[in-house]
């Protein structure tokens, strides 16, 4: 009897073992168990490529203008300043002066103040490579004479812009800074000035020791 249930008990659990195995389904699209876990490949561009390149920076904008100036003064006493200021057609087209305004001034004086203003409206078109605006001598010595401006000059009647200091003073010697916008042709330009004012002891003095010479940025 013992025999007979060992032989029976034997052929049940190989007839179980025998189903397990012809139950199980192999998926044919699963990877094997050693290999590593497939990536999304569009999630693995999107992160390692930057599609959109770097924004260029911006040209450089064309010249259009230069201006020759007086840009330090001696002043022992005050007026406006006329015939102080030339400007050069450095562009390639027609430069309309009747767009010439002043836009800002500023100083770093404690109660004088720098003010200028246009003085005469042209309605000139400044051809290529021409010159511009009326020259005082002592401004032409430190400008044209200095090798600043070598252009041909024309319009040389028409003051264009004045500067004034108000408020002046010259009970004691100070020396200074300020400044000049100006705009042309929708182009501006900020015109840097040294103001050296002494007290009137002798001589008067009303003229420019330096000049200067700057593009429209």
């Amino acid at each position: 009897m013992l025999l007979y249930k060992f032989v029976l008990v034997a052929a049940v659990v190989a007839a179980g073992c025998g189903n397990v195995a012809d139950d199980r389904q192999i998926d044919a699209a699963a990877p094997p168990s050693g290999d590593a876990p497939l990536v999304d490949a569009p999630l693995v561009d999107a992160a390692l490529v930057d599609a959109s390149p770097d924004a260029r920076p911006d040209a450089a904008l064309p010249r259009i203008y230069d201006i020759a100036y007086g840009s330090t003064w001696e002043f022992n006493v005050d007026q406006e300043v006329p015939g102080w200021i030339a400007i050069v057609n450095t562009g390639t087209t027609a430069l309309d002066l009747s767009t010439l305004r002043v836009l800002d001034t500023s100083d770093e004086h404690p109660t004088m103040n720098l003010t200028a203003r246009v003085l005469t409206a042209s309605t000139r078109l400044l051809q290529p490579a021409q010159v511009g605006g009326q020259l005082t001598p002592v401004t032409k010595r430190v400008t044209v004479d200095a090798g600043l401006v070598t252009d041909p000059t024309v319009d040389t009647m028409v003051n264009y812009l004045g500067f004034q200091l108000l408020n002046f003073t010259s009970s004691s010697e100070v020396r200074f800074n300020g400044t000049i916008t100006i705009e042309i042709g929708g182009r501006a330009a900020t015109l840097p000035m040294v103001f050296h004012v002494t007290p009137l002891t002798g001589p008067i003095l009303f003229e420019p020791s330096l000049g200067k010479r700057i593009s429209a940025p």
